[in-house]
Formats: structure tokens, C-alpha cells, sequence
């Protein structure tokens, strides 16, 4: 499994791939990487997302705003889905957001009042289609 977060918090998934490891765009290089192995494994996102809102001005605590967060989950979904057919599991991190207390605020899908995120409410459309 991997986490591929972005280096910049805001930054898009479908940024090309600047040949490090924080961008979406380099899982293909991972995957090289582990085929030279030997390794045929299916490769696992366990944790993967973006934060609505920002908790700083550190590149990792830049935030998006909800819309955002729900287009680049989008993005990815369509990326893993038409470009990456060893990437089998996707898993967002966090399910409940919290009131922006600690450094994972945001992240939720789910906002304290019990109201799904845009990113959420979108799930089921992405896979019909």
C-alpha cells in the first residue's frame, strides 16, 4: 500500500510527475519499480486525500475549499480507474471531519453535523458511469 499525498496540500492530482514521490503522477514509477522486482502485487492507496481548509502555510497544511476536495477526488478516481488498472483499492483518509483541531482536520468526508461533503455525495455517480 501506499499513501501518494501531494507535497502542497492544494496542489491537483493530475499534476505531471516531477520525479519525486509526492505526486499522484508517480505512482507508473513506482510501479516500474516494483515490476523490475519481481513484484506483480496490486498496488493499494490506504490512505490518500485532500484537506478542505488550511491549518497553515507549511506546503503539507494548505488546504482546498470543499468543491475542490470534491473535484480532485474525482480526478484521481479517474486517473486510477482509466490509466491504472494495478491500483485496486483506493481508501480516503478520514470518514468523520472534525472542527479544525489538530493537523488531520479537513480531511473528513463528513462534516461534524453529520452533513457528507461534496466529495462524498458524488461517490456513487463517478462509479455508474
Amino acid at each position: 500500500g501506499v499513501h501518494p499525498y501531494m507535497g502542497v496540500g492544494n496542489a491537483s492530482p493530475d499534476l505531471p510527475d516531477d520525479g519525486t514521490i509526492w505526486r499522484l503522477r508517480h505512482i507508473p514509477e513506482l510501479r516500474s519499480a516494483m515490476m523490475a522486482a519481481g513484484d506483480n502485487k496490486p498496488i493499494w492507496f490506504t490512505e490518500f486525500g485532500w484537506r478542505a481548509g488550511s491549518t497553515g502555510t507549511a506546503n503539507w497544511q494548505l488546504g482546498v475549499d470543499q468543491d475542490t476536495q470534491a473535484t480532485y477526488l474525482a480526478k484521481t478516481l479517474e486517473i486510477v480507474r482509466s490509466e491504472w488498472s494495478y491500483v485496486k483499492r483506493v481508501y480516503w483518509y478520514r470518514e468523520l471531519a472534525d472542527n479544525n483541531t489538530s493537523q488531520s482536520s479537513g480531511y473528513g468526508l463528513i462534516l461534524p453535523n453529520g452533513t457528507p461533503k461534496p466529495a462524498l455525495t458524488q461517490i456513487p455517480s463517478i462509479y455508474a458511469g
